[in-house]
């Protein structure tokens, strides 16, 4: 009889983002499990239909999506009084690049409140996907091996059908916001509780390495067996990468430099832009930027570039898969990551695994992958980071043999693995747990 796991999440399969739950699903069927994932996830986006004898997929309901009997939506209303006095002023303009900004903006009272709202509405869901699928599907619990629990968002119903069902929690997560509380726990269970309580206690832990200090915040849920693991790069998605893409080849002439950010503020693509002004004017005609950016305050980014005089040198890029993303990483002439949580995904991986130059932050751990002046520059967050990283893009563009000479780097570099050895090593710690 094969094997069978459950997993719950919030989580949808993404066409557009982070394809890690998909590519984690994909081992268990590729190692000949059952799986039955359940998930209250969407993405407007779009999202995968993943088809597979071995995969049942389940949506289950969520409250939250019982608009009209959800609080944040009548929070959000009334902190939207004063918009339009709020779309007057653009905090491009006053913010400075060396600012940490925490993930869901200032720790204050109204960010506070407005987390314990969240979650409390994931609560409710959690009590809804609990019901629905201990009743609907209790057969499938009884025969499962293990249940997992695939980030925070369903992590507290994950665990408790373990619990009812006697089976074998796992978890995982994707490194962990909570990096910006400095190891306050305090902190944490103020302004982040959906991600504090939603991180659990486990048979196992699989945590990746992403410069967030992840492996702290799982030992301080309780969970005494951690595996703490990078990215492996899917070379199999990326063997159609075989020419640049278009925007590339008609930019040909200039020297590229590709950001990958998502819909998250914590990105910071605006420090790359207040570089670019501290550039000499003749490298500054040479080089473009292209950021695939689009948060919520976009627009105010599009409109504080338009001032300082930058449209010649930015694209804001939408609408791009990760197979996309490759494809702008192998063929730019540096990758530049600026996030204030971490800057070691996916991007940065691949870009090490393809031979791409990095320039990104002077982080904790980055420097365990990315050597300063070898595989590119690393820019300490200070009042002169903006000159510094203006120089390293300086030096990339102008000194030819140093540049050749930091590309030979990367490709030498020993670090990153791809998916299919990155995942053996994690398949073999969780069947030691499963069997």
């Amino acid at each position: 009889m094969k094997k069978k796991v459950i997993i719950i999440t919030a989580l949808p399969f993404r066409i557009r983002g982070n394809q890690s739950l998909l590519r984690f699903t994909r081992m268990f069927l590729k190692n000949d499990y059952k799986v039955i994932l359940f998930t209250n996830g969407n993405d407007d986006r779009g999202e995968i239909t993943e088809k597979h004898p071995n995969l049942t997929f389940v949506n289950i309901p969520k409250f939250s999506s019982l608009k009209k009997w959800n609080p944040l939506k009548f929070f959000k209303k009334s902190s939207n009084m004063n918009k339009e006095q709020k779309n007057t002023t653009n905090h491009f303009e006053h913010m400075k690049s060396f600012d940490i900004i925490p993930p869901f903006g200032s720790h204050t009272n109204k960010t506070m409140i407005k987390k314990w709202i969240s979650f409390s509405v994931g609560l409710l869901d959690n009590f809804c996907g609990f019901l629905y699928i201990v009743f609907l599907f209790p057969k499938h619990l009884k025969e499962a091996n293990a249940i997992i629990g695939y980030e925070t968002g369903m992590a507290i119903t994950a665990k408790t059908i373990s619990k009812i069902f006697n089976k074998k929690y796992l978890n995982k997560y994707q490194g962990t916001v909570l990096e910006a509380t400095k190891r306050n726990l305090t902190l944490a269970r103020k302004y982040y509780p959906s991600v504090y309580y939603g991180t659990n206690r486990s048979d196992l832990c699989i945590m990746v390495n992403d410069d967030t200090d992840g492996e702290f915040y799982a030992r301080a849920a309780g969970c005494e067996n951690v595996y703490l693991t990078t990215h492996g790069v899917g070379v199999d998605d990326y063997k159609c990468n075989i020419s640049p893409p278009d925007l590339i080849k008609e930019n040909s002439d200039r020297f590229i430099l590709f950001n990958n950010a998502t819909g998250s503020r914590w990105k910071r693509p605006d420090r790359i832009l207040r570089a670019l002004t501290y550039l000499p004017k003749e490298s500054l005609r040479n080089i473009l930027v292209i950021t695939t950016y689009f948060a919520d305050d976009k627009d105010k980014l599009i409109e504080f570039c338009d001032k300082l005089g930058l449209n010649d040198n930015v694209v804001f890029l939408e609408k791009i898969n990760h197979i996309e993303s490759n494809a702008f990483i192998r063929y730019s002439d540096a990758l530049i990551m600026t996030n204030d949580i971490s800057n070691l995904g996916n991007p940065t991986i691949e870009a090490l695994y393809y031979g791409t130059p990095v320039i990104s932050l002077d982080e904790r751990t980055l420097s365990d992958f990315v050597r300063n002046g070898v595989d590119g520059f690393l820019i300490k967050i200070n009042e002169n980071m903006d000159q510094e990283m203006a120089n390293a893009i300086n030096k990339l563009y102008t000194d030819k043999n140093l540049y050749e000479e930091i590309k030979k780097n990367v490709k030498l570099n020993q670090t990153v693995f791809t998916l299919d050895q990155q995942q053996k090593k994690e398949f073999q710690r969780i069947t030691e747990i499963i069997n």
